[in-house]
């Protein structure tokens, strides 16, 4: 990772590896990073997503909600 941040979310991913969802850059008092953030094992670098959250958030909690047990749909 090539930055600092604090007040971030770790969500272990169902299909291996872990999720990092960012929260409070150096030198902010608010949640300003939308940032999402995968590592897919212990060896790999921190790859980011081009799925962002709507607003950036501290010290969220967050969990998968599995595919089979939802209705969405793109629009």
């Amino acid at each position: 990772m090539t930055f600092a941040v604090g007040g971030q979310t770790l969500v272990e991913d169902p299909r291996g590896g872990v999720i990092l969802l960012t929260g409070v850059l150096p030198g902010s008092t608010y949640p300003n990073s939308v940032k999402i953030l995968k590592l897919k094992d212990a060896t790999s670098a921190w790859v980011e997503t081009t799925q962002t959250l709507k607003v950036g958030r501290y010290g969220a909690v967050a969990f998968f909600v599995p595919d089979d047990i939802t209705n969405c749909t793109l629009n």
